[in-house]
């Protein structure tokens, strides 16, 4: 969830309740240098992985970083840090204090691994040959915590690559043996659980851990297992004897739909089943990342998402949504409830596959009324709604991050957006990645931008280094900057051509180090 940086106070208070713990794993987001200062000289001795991403951490901060990884040497393993950082400061540092500290960047693939999620999404058209052993490592090992991954491929995709995808799922996620089995029943019969999730096993483990399971469970998912319809008596005994408790079942889709919503036992009139993929398995598992694509939702969906996402005390907090050209514009009237003033999302992620223009205008129209959502991402190929998205963000006090990913921010869109955000005094950050702008987009964005931006990223475009000049007057009058990153890789072939471009780039660095910016340059 995006938030302004904790107040002086809380970064106090927080710092006196880490003095006094046992903490082994610590992530830290939204502060500034002043905060990370304090909070550094409180870090447990007992701390084994540290995650300082997401927040406003310059290069002067360094020294208190590297003296922090000394004083917690004995037992400090993993450090994340954001990517410009790791790369242009930090990785390069000469201390034989870091030896035993393994340090990554956040968007890695090694800082992805230290943070054992077990949904790993990944490109691999991005991945190296180093990238690729390490992935195989981590998903193959006995211990791994992965269960879940997505690839997402592309035509940049090395064939040559193939033989490491056929190791990887050759060897990847077996069904746990009996023995590790019967060690996990004789825990649960002594624990208190109220949420467990079991996957990978099969039909004999489950009869098994059937029987094992702790009365107090409240919260039980059973997908991604190798369960079949022999085994329904078996869930159904498992219900009976945790009826007293056990409001919620999730299992995998063929069981849930085919064999045991037909059942007819009362005994589980009070438990509410699902499938996994249906959306109330979704909303049963109360993750705070919901990925929908609207075209497959019908009335009782719709109805039971604004619900969901609406009321008090929702976990809900980041909405992905993958819309289409079958999405039915009949269902606006939900997306506008959804949208509204009862809303608790605070980011919003719009995927639009070939979606029709006058509904994309629909949507960023609705958004006007929303007062909770602080972070915008509109992605894909087919956006055309820049005079509407202008108009959303013209006079909104809420919306402080926007992302624009992979749409067409030619000059003319550039400038329709830019006359709209003059008049935007809220804005933090703005992430513009892969959309084809070039320096005369560039500039006409750069001079609309407000005094409150602190990260500008404008990453793989097409800007060349002619907009030096304009950029050196942005870093001298808009001194609250703590990040820019302006990469242009390969594939776009503008070379440099000004030729006092090395004076510019100087006088660009000297200006952003005195405001303790972190300042990242790249042109092809």
């Amino acid at each position: 969830m995006w938030s302004d940086p904790i107040d002086s106070e809380s970064v106090v208070e927080l710092a006196r309740s880490l003095q006094t713990t046992a903490l082994k794993w610590l992530k830290i987001n939204q502060i500034d240098d002043n905060g990370f200062e304090i909070l550094a000289r409180s870090l447990p001795q007992t701390l084994v992985h540290l995650n300082l991403t997401e927040n406003i951490i310059n290069k002067e901060k360094i020294s208190t970083i590297i003296s922090c990884l000394q004083s917690n040497g004995e037992n400090l393993k993993e450090l994340i840090l954001d990517d410009i950082l790791a790369t242009q400061y930090f990785q390069n540092q000469a201390s034989s204090s870091l030896s035993t500290v393994k340090i990554a960047s956040n968007r890695s693939l090694s800082g992805r691994l230290l943070r054992k999620e077990d949904h790993l999404q990944l490109s691999p058209h991005e991945l190296d040959d180093s990238d690729w052993s390490l992935m195989a490592t981590a998903l193959t090992k006995d211990d791994t915590t992965y269960r879940k991954l997505e690839l997402f491929f592309s035509d940049k995709f090395n064939p040559n690559y193939l033989n490491y995808l056929e190791t990887l799922f050759e060897t990847w996620s077996d069904p746990i043996n009996s023995e590790s089995v019967v060690e996990l029943a004789r825990s649960l019969q002594t624990t208190a659980l109220k949420w467990l999730k079991i996957n990978q096993i099969d039909d004999k483990s489950f009869e098994i851990l059937a029987r094992s399971l702790p009365q107090t469970l409240i919260h039980l998912n059973l997908a991604q297992n190798n369960i079949n319809e022999e085994k329904i008596s078996t869930i159904i005994s498992c219900l009976q004897s945790n009826a007293e408790n056990l409001k919620e079942l999730i299992l995998d889709d063929d069981l849930a739909t085919q064999y045991f919503q037909n059942q007819a036992s009362s005994s589980l009139s009070t438990v509410k089943i699902a499938s996994n993929k249906s959306l109330s398995g979704k909303l049963l598992r109360k993750e705070d990342h919901l990925q929908l694509s609207p075209h497959e939702l019908d009335d009782s969906d719709w109805s039971l998402m604004a619900t969901a996402l609406t009321k008090d005390d929702t976990t809900y907090r980041k909405l992905e949504l993958f819309f289409s050209e079958k999405f039915n514009p009949n269902y606006l009237n939900y997306l506008e409830t959804l949208f509204g003033k009862q809303c608790r999302l605070t980011s919003l992620i719009i995927r639009n596959y070939f979606l029709d223009k006058p509904i994309q205008i629909e949507i960023l129209r609705m958004l006007k009324e929303n007062n909770s959502i602080n972070e915008l991402e509109v992605s894909e190929t087919n956006f055309a709604a820049f005079n509407e998205l202008g108009k959303l963000l013209e006079n909104n006090n809420k919306i402080k991050h926007v992302n624009l990913v992979y749409i067409s921010l030619n000059d003319e869109n550039c400038i329709t957006l830019a006359n709209y955000l003059k008049n935007n005094h809220v804005l933090q950050s703005l992430k513009v990645y892969t959309c084809e702008t070039d320096d005369i987009g560039f500039q006409a964005i750069l001079s609309s931008l407000p005094n409150s931006l602190s990260k500008l990223e404008f990453t793989s475009n097409r800007i060349s280094d002619k907009i030096l000049p304009a950029l050196l007057t942005f870093v001298e009058t808009h001194p609250l900057l703590k990040q820019i990153s302006l990469q242009q890789y390969s594939g776009n072939k503008i070379y440099s051509t000004l030729v006092n471009g090395s004076d510019l780039m100087a006088k660009i660095h000297e200006v952003t180090n005195k405001n303790h910016c972190i300042c990242q340059i790249k042109f092809n």
